[in-house]
């Protein structure tokens, strides 16, 4: 936790002099005056200061817009941190200071920012000028704001507490998750409504029985699940003892099982039922790394370990240095994205094989905290910090494209493969909305589970094994074994075909789907 008080004239006072000390302009998006590492493969289109602060990841507004929580270097004893928005272009759009803010903004579908820093801030996108602050008498919102339903869920950050408030700046209500010396995770929602957060307890225990003993290894962290109804009430907990705090929101798969880590990795059901742990000792949250094609990426130090939805490995590849933690993953270009720490950006296919390695020129050391987003063109944003030996600190937001992405690749020339085996398709698959549809009965078969459709409704009915699954074509829910789950993309009508998305089919039966990008093959892997 920063400690320490000043008051908001000074921290704005040294939030300009800090920005006047920018080594780049802050006025418009430049690119760097010095040659970087790996420009072969990337094509910088921008690179803009942020001044003393190191970005977390970005956030982007449907207009372009570009939204950076900048947190404080050392030498302003983290008294002001700042909340910077750019224009598509990188030209500066205005600053804010913020108190005490260590997350991204939530963003609103009017443009309004939401952000925490003690106080819970609405925030004009396009202007910067304050809607409405909500701060509560001894309570320090900090946590990441979440939106959901028209409704923003803060924590208290070490307090143990989660907030409701409505869109106006009101408190609908509030309630003690944890004891006050526990931190929260973010919330995340299931398609059902329910609701997870995961509390650490501060207070560490030693992994010695006897007191007396000296330490054999590091103290260890309680942790606790907590699962809620739509309406707030508790369902159930579950303990995950040795899982460190989490500064990410746990996930939620198509089958509204719960994904939660960061040095450990649990998943469990929606009933509250553990499934699996990793044993291995993880450097990064799998909400940082993502769930994909029914497979979760991690870092474990200088490797990526991708596991099944069932706790199977499937892959692991070598990083080229040791990852600092999230990894982005793009379906767009078939390709992972993460900061190592030795200061390089690194892209590596699905299947493992390195795509570039990119280090941005700079006199200091290169530090990030920040992930990659891409914007619908297909062009992707991050951040990061050069850090002096004297301790100051630039932070920086560059934009730039992955040259090595495929262009234009057409679906029709996309090969499916079944464990070793081809998938014999009449008709061709079609990727629309980045999603690859196939038609349907030959999917089905493909998998070896039975079929019956309904052409009047329809509604499929699949079966395999002790999975039933129900679909009706054009929904974004389905039933898997009576549960509901949700769709990224609905199954379509293209033509005369029948269109089903190949990731919610196969996952519906517990399959993996890795994107094969330089063969441009997509694998569904069954064993």
């Amino acid at each position: 936790m920063r400690s320490g008080s000043v008051k908001r004239s000074v921290r704005q006072g040294l939030l300009a002099a800090a920005c006047a000390l920018s080594v780049w302009p802050v006025t418009a998006g430049t690119t760097s005056a010095a040659a970087d590492a790996g420009t072969a493969s990337v094509a910088v289109d921008w690179k803009q200061s942020i001044g003393p602060f190191t970005p977390t990841t970005p956030v982007q507004g449907q207009d372009g817009n570009l939204y950076i929580t900048g947190v404080s270097a050392p030498y302003l004893d983290g008294q002001a941190d700042n909340l910077t928005a750019l224009h598509a272009d990188g030209s500066r759009l205005w600053t804010m200071p913020l108190e005490d803010a260590l997350f991204p903004p939530a963003l609103g579908g009017d443009g309004t920012l939401y952000a925490a820093d003690g106080r819970l801030l609405a925030i004009d996108g396009i202007t910067g000028q304050i809607k409405w602050e909500l701060a509560l008498p001894g309570v320090r919102l900090s946590g990441q704001p979440v939106l959901h339903d028209g409704i923003l869920y803060v924590t208290d950050f070490d307090g143990g507490r989660l907030y409701a408030v409505d869109l106006e700046g009101h408190k609908l209500w509030d309630t003690a998750i944890a004891r006050p010396s526990n931190r929260l995770s973010p919330i995340a929602f299931d398609g059902q409504g329910n609701s997870y957060i995961v509390s650490t307890d501060l207070t560490m225990d030693s992994m010695e029985a006897d007191p007396n003993a000296l330490p054999s290894g590091p103290p260890v962290f309680h942790s606790i699940l907590h699962a809620m109804n739509k309406d707030g009430a508790p369902l159930w907990q579950l303990k995950l003892d040795g899982l460190e705090p989490m500064n990410e929101a746990p996930s939620i798969t198509p089958a509204n099982d719960i994904i939660v880590g960061k040095n450990l990795l649990f998943v469990v059901s929606q009933a509250g039922k553990l499934r699996w742990s990793s044993p291995l000792q993880m450097v990064s949250n799998p909400n940082d790394a993502a769930v994909w094609n029914g497979s979760i990426y991690y870092a474990y130090y200088d490797s990526v370990r991708v596991l099944s939805l069932a706790g199977r490995e499937q892959q692991s590849f070598r990083a080229g240095g040791n990852l600092q933690g999230r990894l982005w993953l793009s379906l767009r270009n078939g390709a992972a994205y993460g900061w190592l720490e030795n200061g390089a950006l690194g892209a590596w296919n699905m299947t493992g094989t390195q795509r570039f390695m990119y280090k941005p020129s700079a006199t200091g050391k290169v530090a990030a905290r920040a992930s990659v987003i891409a914007d619908k063109a297909g062009v992707l944003y991050t951040g990061y910090a050069v850090v002096q030996s004297a301790g100051t600190t630039e932070g920086f937001v560059i934009a730039f494209e992955d040259k090595t992405a495929a262009k234009g690749t057409s679906s029709v020339d996309t090969a499916i493969y079944i464990d070793q085996d081809k998938l014999a398709l009449q008709g061709k698959p079609e990727q629309l909305k980045g999603s690859m549809f196939v038609p349907m009965r030959e999917i089905f078969a493909g998998l070896g589970a039975t079929l019956s459709y309904d052409a009047r409704t329809k509604t499929i009915q699949a079966a395999k094994g002790e999975t039933r699954l129900t679909y009706t074509i054009g929904a974004l829910s389905a039933k898997i074994n009576g549960r509901t789950v949700q769709l990224g993309v609905p199954g379509q009508v293209i033509g005369s075909r029948t269109m089903v998305p190949l990731r919610f089919v196969s996952e519906a039966f517990g399959y993996a789907v890795i994107w094969d990008a330089p063969s441009n093959a997509i694998k569904i892997v069954t064993r």
